[in-house]
């Protein structure tokens, strides 16, 4: 029987030019949304088609205004449009049959955006088979490039491209989940071969003549596991890694990636990815429908995403304290 729930999950970016100031893309979204002709709005990425399809200010309450006087959102819904061939099937048969598609329809895999203007904040819904980050930058990046030479004094000499990078904003309740374990069963730290003698906590002479060979093969990163080995068996030890942990999250490392499996008492074990963990939340949508007394899948309503990532955004949901952009600003901060 299909699942009667969809687990969506949403993200946090900031957006900035490449020396990491904050971006306002405000003006680029409503010149790309008032291109009538929807083709001129298509940027081709590996073979696939993507286009921006829709743009509006959201509606903020008054209460929101009280609390975030300056706070404007704006949405917007992007499309990755393919019109390669596809089956489907039903689950009591074997056989699939084609969806034949007509010459000016696609299957497509959307996405819905929120952009906080004030903040220069991006919050998206991500799809496994959607548009990835990467991908809305360089949709927006050629957009741009297109727009700008379309303008009757474009010179190519003094063209530069839009310096555009989503950067994630990091989870912070990582420090926290580990510093709560008292069984820590795995660590797993990446680093550049190139930093190997500048650590001071003794990696150098551990590794010994390991280095040469990492040298001569030509690796350019190093991946140390340290592991508790069976559940029997017992912890790392929990001091020292808290300690290591603390240092990792204040950025006083050289550590690429720093990964630590533990659990508190009897509770599941967790991961925290102290570098590169994403701030990020889950919604469950409804996932089926009824009609003709049949029980139907069904796609996710933009309009009904956009407004669970607005009350998300901006209120306190169930079991916190705060609304998710003031998570977010406290964690970039």
């Amino acid at each position: 029987m299909a699942s009667k729930t969809q687990t969506v999950k949403f993200e946090v970016y900031m957006t900035c030019d490449s020396d990491g100031n904050l971006l306002n893309i405000e003006e680029l979204l409503k010149t790309i949304s008032k291109i009538n002709d929807r083709d001129k709005k298509i940027v081709t990425q590996y073979g696939i088609q993507t286009r921006l399809d829709k743009f509006h200010e959201v509606i903020v309450d008054s209460a929101t205004l009280r609390k975030f006087p300056n706070m404007k959102l704006l949405y917007f819904h992007m499309s990755k449009l393919r019109d390669d061939p596809i089956a489907v099937t039903r689950q009591e048969v074997d056989e699939l049959s084609d969806l034949d598609l007509d010459a000016d329809e696609y299957i497509a895999e959307d996405i819905n955006c929120l952009f906080d203007t004030e903040n220069c904040i991006l919050f998206i819904q991500r799809n496994f088979h959607s548009l990835s980050i990467s991908g809305v930058a360089f949709y927006l990046k050629k957009m741009y490039e297109r727009l700008e030479k379309s303008k009757e004094d474009f010179n190519v000499d003094d063209f530069e491209e839009l310096s555009l990078e989503f950067q994630p904003v990091p989870d912070k309740k990582a420090l926290k989940g580990i510093l709560k374990s008292d069984n820590i069963r795995t660590l797993e730290l990446t680093f550049a071969n190139a930093n190997v003698q500048k650590f001071s906590t003794g990696i150098a002479k551990y590794l010994g003549g390991f280095k040469q060979t990492f040298d001569s093969l030509g690796g350019a990163r190093i991946s140390i596991n340290l592991s508790a080995g069976s559940p029997k068996n017992k912890s790392l030890k929990a001091k020292d890694i808290h300690e290591l942990a603390k240092n990792i999250e204040s950025g006083q490392s050289l550590f690429s990636s720093a990964i630590i499996r533990g659990k508190e008492g009897d509770m599941p074990i967790e991961k925290y990815d102290l570098i590169n963990g994403k701030l990020f939340v889950t919604h469950k949508f409804s996932s089926v429908k009824s009609e003709d007394g049949k029980t139907k899948k069904m796609h996710l309503r933009p309009d009904s995403v956009e407004d669970v990532m607005k009350n998300i955004y901006l209120r306190e949901s169930e079991g916190k304290t705060e609304s998710l952009l003031e998570e977010t600003l406290r964690n970039i901060n």
